[in-house]
């Protein structure tokens, strides 16, 4: 009986820590990584002190999970793509879409831009990536497509 409580309480003490996922956007990712699924979580998420929107993103051919997080600041917003092959973001401003190695205020949640395994030609053919304001929906699209690209193949396994 006390064990049949214990496992009762455990779990309902787990419930509110457990963030119920949606799919938002599902495709082909146009790479070795193949198709993409991409899932928002209902509530915020909390990085580096600040309450964001959060997806996850993965991909069929590949082991990786890419964590996007919304960072939404004056003018801009930033979607930290966090992996643990390769971490960089994307900048949405006013005038264009394009990629960015991560800030380093983000490095106190432990994440930075590991330069070998990046492809510094993607990456700067990533740049700019589409001219214009873009909407958050527009803006994961590209990115889960394009961020592939930018991992050094043997940078680490992912199925390919």
């Amino acid at each position: 009986m006390k064990t049949k409580l214990f496992v009762l309480f455990t779990l309902l003490a787990l419930v509110p820590s457990l963030q119920a996922k949606r799919i938002v956007l599902e495709g082909q990712s146009n790479t070795l990584f193949g198709d993409y699924r991409v899932e928002s979580f209902d509530s915020p998420c909390t990085f580096s002190s600040k309450d964001c929107m959060c997806y996850l993103a993965t991909y069929n051919n590949s082991d990786i999970v890419v964590k996007i997080v919304v960072w939404k600041e004056p003018l801009v917003t930033k979607y930290l793509v966090l992996s643990d092959k390769l971490s960089v973001q994307y900048v949405n401003n006013q005038n264009y879409l394009g990629v960015e190695k991560l800030e380093n205020k983000f490095s106190g949640e432990g994440y930075s831009t590991i330069d070998q395994n990046m492809d510094r030609l993607a990456y700067f053919h990533q740049k700019v990536i589409r001219q214009g304001k873009l909407n958050e929906m527009e803006s994961l699209l590209l990115i889960v497509s394009y961020f592939p690209q930018l991992i050094v193949k043997g940078s680490g396994d992912h199925s390919l």
